[in-house]
């Protein structure tokens, strides 16, 4: 894959390419194939990725006769994570039942209004349950369910009340209730 891929995960149906400040789907569908690509905007240039959670077994890749391009022994990671993607901001990438999700951590003080994603491949539209919605053609969707966003408070986790927003250039924002900002 392209040099600037860190990560794979493939599933059934599609495989996503992951790298520090991006990730991009492709869809092998019965009606062909479809690629949309998540960047996120305005992020430190330095931002590196890496895994968390090894997990047991390795993964060979064997492409073509050539042993030279063969990938073996290669290792499985539970998550990835790319730390200050955004000043104080991390992002970790996570499979939990059978698909991959994401996180924004932010640090105390940090600026959760920094955060911006831009798709490339479909048009982002927030839907009445506040899911993010992007449309590939009529009866297939990428859905990121409505953000969960929360704080853990004295070991209690909290719920901090946010939605998708977008813009009208078509970027992704989070809107962000009242939390306590001297705290992660």
């Amino acid at each position: 894959t392209d040099a600037r891929v860190k990560f794979i995960s493939h599933g059934a149906g599609y495989t996503i390419f992951l790298s520090p400040t991006s990730a991009t789907v492709a869809l092998r569908r019965t009606t062909g194939s479809a690629v949309v690509r998540m960047d996120l905007l305005g992020t430190n240039s330095k931002t590196s990725m890496e895994p968390q959670g090894k997990l047991p077994g390795i993964t060979n890749y064997l492409m073509g006769s050539a042993r030279t391009k063969w990938s073996t022994d290669v290792p499985t990671y539970a998550k990835t994570l790319s730390r200050n993607v955004y000043p104080g901001i991390g992002l970790i990438y996570y499979g939990r039942h059978g698909q991959l999700e994401y996180d924004f951590v932010l640090a105390p003080q940090a600026d959760p209004s920094k955060i911006c994603l831009k798709f490339q491949g479909a048009m982002p539209i927030v839907n009445a349950s506040g899911d993010l919605v992007l449309s590939l053609g009529p009866k297939d969707d990428i859905r990121f369910h409505r953000p969960v966003l929360y704080q853990v408070l004295d070991g209690i986790r909290q719920p901090v009340s946010g939605r998708f927003t977008i813009a009208a250039n078509h970027e992704v924002r989070f809107q962000v209730g009242a939390y306590d900002r001297r705290r992660e």
